[in-house]
């Protein structure tokens, strides 16, 4: 069998999560608060306590704080964009991730699909763009600074929570990636119309700002997995969230080969592979019972024009008519529908059972005019 251009491909989105999805820690922990010269705890305490205090976003809250302990640093101090970048290096990665992509690729370009990967996250978009891995994402998704001429956070430019987190899945879903384009995010499309069905989805998050995206993917026949860091968390979060049916599956976040999260993702891979050739299989169902939905509306209109005729004549020249329906329905159906699947034999078997009630009407319309004579 011929293969399809790679460009023909169905795709499937792969979505992640970030801290304690692809990285054991919030990312911030590596160098970002050791250069801001305090403590996780520390931060967080005096960051959630503000928005708890100011009845604020978290996410706003930490990055405003960001913004306010760097520019009150010295400028030899001083944290840029630069910085920021330069700080993914140091950002730890679960095990297996530097083969991952290309593993994950290579199996779904087998089963000819095309893999695309995308952050979606709350931790900052600077510092993941500095990680190793960034170069294997499509779109990264994530909050982020603006920044004066020298480079320096000034305020929070995009930011990303939970529940915004699901704005994301739905331009990936409609190739809108672009955040200023609200026209096309906003448009009415059938999922099958837009260029990655949530069917093809993949999401994996480890908490609990991942339940509304997860949610999302899983009630479109996504696939939503959970992880977990086996050395630090028990799996008793993710079992309660497989419990409640907000997870597909739930594995220990361990990106190495043959373990259970490639397991799951592969098998999942397989799972929408089976989907796409059901969904063309459908297609085409429903492309050619429209087009015999057509002709059997013909062949009712010349059983009509049979029933009314007062001539044999009449009746010859509305047979004939149907007749070269009949032949071009078939020749159509045989050119458009013959793949591999058999409904092409299903609906020429239709067209047979039409021209058999035609002939049938034909045949009792001549018999009442032969009656009258």
């Amino acid at each position: 069998m011929k293969k399809k251009k790679m460009g023909k491909w169905p795709v499937i989105a792969i979505c992640y999560d970030f801290d304690k999805t692809l990285s054991p820690k919030d990312m911030q922990e590596y160098t970002l608060f050791p250069k801001l010269g305090i403590s996780a705890k520390e931060f967080w305490e005096q960051s959630n306590g503000f928005a708890e205090d100011n009845g604020m976003d978290r996410i706003l809250s930490y990055m405003k704080l960001i913004v306010k302990m760097t520019q009150n640093k010295a400028e030899s101090l001083s944290i840029a964009k630069k910085d920021f970048l330069a700080m993914g290096k140091g950002v730890e990665l679960f095990d297996g991730l530097d083969t991952w992509f290309d593993r994950i690729n290579s199996y779904a370009k087998e089963r000819e699909l095309m893999v695309e990967h995308y952050i979606i996250s709350a931790g900052l978009k600077e510092i993941i763009e500095g990680t190793a891995i960034a170069k294997h994402f499509k779109e990264i998704y994530a909050s982020c600074f603006s920044y004066t001429a020298n480079g320096i956070p000034i305020w929070p430019k995009q930011v990303v929570n939970g529940t915004q987190k699901t704005q994301y899945l739905f331009r990936i879903n409609k190739d809108c990636l672009n955040l200023s384009d609200e026209e096309s995010l906003n448009n009415n499309l059938h999922d099958d119309d837009r260029r990655i069905p949530f069917r093809n989805f993949i999401y994996l998050g480890d908490s609990i700002t991942d339940i509304p995206a997860m949610k999302v993917v899983k009630r479109e026949n996504g696939i939503a997995i959970g992880v977990y860091n086996p050395k630090v968390q028990s799996p008793e979060r993710m079992r309660e969230l497989f419990a409640d049916e907000r997870i597909t599956f739930f594995a220990p976040a361990d990106y190495r080969e043959s373990k259970a999260l490639e397991l799951y993702v592969k098998k999942s891979i397989d799972q929408i592979k089976a989907n796409e050739e059901l969904a063309k299989i459908k297609n085409q169902q429903s492309k050619f019972t429209k087009h015999l939905e057509m002709v059997k509306s013909v062949v009712e209109h010349f059983e009509d024009v049979v029933k009314d005729s007062e001539t044999v004549d009449g009746i010859n020249d509305a047979k004939k008519d149907a007749e070269n329906l009949f032949k071009k329905a078939k020749k159509f159906i045989k050119k458009e529908y013959n793949g591999d699947c058999v409904v092409s034999e299903d609906a020429i078997k239709i067209i047979k059972e039409y021209k058999i009630e035609f002939d049938k009407c034909v045949k009792e319309r001549k018999k009442e005019l032969m009656s009258k004579n």
